[in-house]
Order: C-alpha cells, then structure tokens, then sequence
C-alpha cells in the first residue's frame, strides 16, 4: 500500500517527494513477492544489510530504506508510531487507485493525516496542514454530493 508523499500527492498534496513509501502485509506469501520484487529491482539497503536480514527485519515488523533501479523505495512492516500502526488495521479504508497500467492500493487520506500526525518528524508535521486542508475539501465535497 502507498503512503508517505506519493499517497499525498495523489490527494493533491503540492509537496514534492524524492522516494517511494509502502507499507506491506507481513504474510509469508506476500514476503515472499516482496523479495523477488526487491531483487529484480536491485534493491540495496541503505543499512548496508543483505536482502535476508531486510527480509528477516520486516517479518518482525521493522522497515527497509533501499534504493532501486526505479529510485528509492522505503519498505515498512508497520508505521512506527505509539502503537505501530500495522497494514491489517488499515486496509479495509485504503482506496484503489490507477497509475499507467497499474492498480495501486494507497492509503486512505484520514489514515495518512493520521499517521503523519503521530509522528514526530519535522517534515511531516509542516505537511500537515495542507493535507487536513485537502481533508476538509473532500469533506466538502462529499456533503455536497449527498444533498
């Protein structure tokens, strides 16, 4: 599932991102996609890990900042914030959205607002604003709509 700035921007966020933010489902089967996706992108960890401790790290519910041939690509297993916000508890409020030929789960903007809100990180609080505004547009929108 997308999150991070390519979700915002997607919500219609102005703010540029230089990297690809996803959060995963840390079932076996999925895992095992993931890892094949990661090597046919030459994936390589900013930690310098190998690609079974990455892997190993994000069954336990870590994350991995790569980068790929596509460009970077941060990989979570759960959004670390108090509590870790895990991809079960917010899959069901993800919308599906096209990009070129693909169908992309991206999280829903209440849970992206939500998430950027527990963090503590600088950038994420500045962004906030916009995206709460974007919020009370789509807000707008849908009462409109329902009269």
């Amino acid at each position: 599932m997308l999150i991070g700035g390519i979700a915002a921007t997607l919500y219609g966020s102005r703010h540029v991102t230089d990297d690809t933010d996803v959060l995963v489902r840390r079932t076996t089967a999925n895992l095992n996609r993931l890892r094949r996706a990661l090597t046919e992108l030459d994936a390589r960890d900013l930690r310098k890990r190998s690609l079974d401790e990455v892997m190993a790290d994000l069954g336990e519910g870590g994350n991995a900042r790569t980068r790929t041939a596509a460009g970077p690509l941060d990989v979570l297993a759960a959004i670390p914030v108090d509590p870790p916000i895990a991809y079960l508890a917010i899959v069901r409020r993800a919308n599906i959205t096209r990009i070129g030929k693909l169908q992309v789960r991206v999280v829903a903007l209440d849970d992206l607002v939500d998430m950027k809100s527990r963090t503590k990180r600088v950038k994420d609080q500045a962004r906030l604003p916009e995206l709460r505004r974007i919020q009370e547009l789509q807000a707008g929108r849908r009462k409109r709509a329902a009269n």
